[in-house]
């Protein structure tokens, strides 16, 4: 299997989005967002978590024995999931319980009220530990769809009708309210199409050169359509066909080895250790008024640089003393749930 060096480039860059996403998140929620600060690029970074997800699918198509890949994927992503839960469920509490105690209730009070934050409906979208952990939850169901579909037999053509069907009623779920906190951020049916486009990419080999001017034009009418009431439903549409043509181009063009391929290597710890570091980052600023970021440009970019950075200074100590031990401890019996649903 040839490496595909453009997927480590645009892969790099997604994670940067998703960091940025997060550090701008205040500007809306504050009533500082404008077109010049803000809306005039959001919804283009929306394009990174699909793309993680096509990339997944890309890279399952490739392996010579996918139902044994995809089973040994599985468990991997359901013991990273399980970990990171339970790490940021200690972070939430050790945050919630003190402050909560500041503010006058007893330490079994202030316990009692943080497991009312708990819920089943987080349990069910994936963020019952932090909100982007939804990600990898959605991920391991939709690679577990893939699973089955492939070990039935279905052709990549097949494949790709029912997993837009799955996907559009979770679109009309999410649009009639119904049931669509199971949903959050698209959920399982989101990372499904997504992860499919890029294994149908793969397995029809369907390389295009002119995909990445198609599919920036396309994040662009998707970005306008951003501003529409028709948004919610046909920019979701807009969005996915975007990554399915942005996969026809690095499945065209896989490229050389370059310095921010090289920083690919670090997407997923980017992705999965940052929020900790926006949290400890939100508590001071609420000490420290003075350094918080505003609305100003530079300010936005120094965190999310220096969040980037952090990131991935501290996870290999993290990945260490945290990480593996953990795993090792619950990779077996994770994996034997893995076995019996596949």
């Amino acid at each position: 299997m040839t490496h595909n060096y453009a997927i480590d480039r645009i892969k790099f860059l997604a994670a940067m989005a998703v960091v940025l996403i997060h550090v701008t998140a205040f500007l809306e929620t504050e009533g500082l967002a404008t077109f010049a600060n803000y809306y005039w690029y959001r919804h283009l970074l929306n394009f990174a978590v699909p793309f993680f997800f096509a990339t997944t699918g890309y890279l399952v198509a490739q392996q010579k024995d996918t139902t044994s890949y995809l089973r040994r994927y599985l468990t991997k992503i359901l013991v990273m999931y399980v970990v990171f839960t339970l790490f940021y469920l200690l972070v939430d509490a050790f945050i919630f319980v003190p402050t909560s105690m500041a503010m006058g209730a007893s330490f079994p009070n202030a316990l009692l009220q943080y497991w009312h934050t708990l819920s089943w409906v987080k349990v069910g979208n994936g963020q019952i530990g932090h909100y982007h952990l939804w990600y990898l939850w959605a991920l391991f169901l939709a690679s577990l769809i893939l699973y089955w579909c492939v070990k039935r037999g279905w052709s990549p053509t097949q494949i790709v009708v029912g997993a837009v069907v799955i996907y559009l009623v979770g679109r009309w779920l999410i649009t009639v309210n119904l049931h669509w906190e199971l949903l959050a951020n698209g959920g399982f049916p989101k990372a499904l199409v997504s992860l499919v486009g890029g294994y149908y990419v793969a397995k029809r080999n369907l390389a295009w050169r002119g995909g990445l001017v198609t599919a920036l034009i396309i994040l662009f009418a998707y970005q306008a359509l951003s501003l529409s009431d028709i948004h919610f439903f046909a920019g979701e549409f807009v969005l996915i066909l975007a990554i399915w043509v942005l996969m026809t181009y690095v499945n065209a063009r896989p490229g050389k080895s370059s310095p921010l391929s090289r920083w690919a290597a670090y997407s997923m710890e980017i992705y999965l250790f940052h929020p900790i570091l926006l949290t400890i980052y939100s508590y001071s600023s609420n000490v420290e008024p003075d350094i918080e970021i505003q609305s100003h440009g530079w300010r936005v970019m120094l965190m999310t640089c220096t969040t980037v950075a952090v990131s991935i200074f501290l996870y290999p100590y993290f990945d260490r003393f945290y990480i593996q031990p953990l795993e090792e401890r619950l990779e077996p019996n994770l994996d034997r749930l893995v076995r019996k649903l596949t």
